[in-house]
């Protein structure tokens, strides 16, 4: 990763540059702007076509769920898996569910996480992100 992109906290917004998430998971062009654009795109009825998604009135939750299996899809992924912690409360909707990311096979291996308690996507890995999860929320 360049000195540039050294300041970037893994975030991934509409102002993103596609190069950082190129860079930090070494994906092709193609991939890494699909990624972005399945992750800030407004268009439900687009998430709706590219995940095979049949239901009507999807709730938020439901949209970041979606979002989440595409991008499990695209990477090749072994599944959108939950991180829970007993004890932990987000809110009524996600309870103690403290965030969602595409299982890519190690605890480390660099991956895309939906923090619930902040509501964003975040590029990290599932170990690291429970690790400052456990730094954030006093939990130990």
């Amino acid at each position: 990763m360049s000195k540039r992109q050294s300041n970037w906290n893994g975030k991934i917004t509409a102002k993103t540059p596609v190069k950082y998430i190129m860079d930090y998971f070494n994906y092709s062009l193609i991939l890494s702007q699909s990624i972005k654009d399945i992750l800030t795109t407004d268009d439900i009825a687009y998430l709706k076509i590219i995940g095979n998604c049949k239901r009507d009135g999807l709730n938020p939750g439901d949209i970041i769920h979606l979002r989440m299996e595409i991008i499990d899809k695209l990477t090749q992924g072994y599944g959108v898996e939950a991180i829970v912690i007993s004890g932990v409360w987000i809110d009524k909707y996600w309870m103690d569910n403290c965030g969602l990311y595409s299982n890519q096979g190690d605890t480390y291996a660099r991956t895309i996480v939906f923090d619930t308690d902040k509501c964003n996507y975040i590029c990290t890995s599932w170990g690291d992100f429970y690790e400052e999860l456990e730094s954030r929320l006093k939990i130990r």
